[in-house]
C-alpha cells in the first residue's frame, strides 16, 4: 500500500540497476540560501559497471546534506 492509503506512511525505493557491460556516474550538488538563516547544501555522487562482463555488476552511491533551520 503506496500513498494516501499508507495510515503510517510509505518509502518506496526504486534502485538503478548496474550495468553489465559498461561504466558509468553521476555527481549532483545543490545550494540554498534561508531567509533569516544560513546556507543549506547538499551532495552526491554515483558509480557503476561491470565486474565479470555480462554476469555480475556493482553500483555505489554517497550523499551528504547539509540543512539549516531557522527556529
Amino acid at each position: 500500500m503506496f500513498g494516501a492509503g499508507a495510515e503510517g506512511g510509505a518509502v518506496r525505493f526504486i534502485y538503478n540497476r548496474p550495468d553489465l557491460h559498461d561504466f558509468g556516474g553521476q555527481a549532483r550538488a545543490e545550494v540554498a540560501q534561508t531567509d533569516h538563516g544560513g546556507l543549506s547544501y547538499e551532495t552526491g555522487v554515483a558509480a557503476g559497471g561491470p565486474i565479470v562482463s555480462d554476469t555480475l555488476g556493482f553500483r555505489a552511491s554517497a550523499w551528504y546534506q547539509h540543512r539549516w533551520w531557522v527556529s
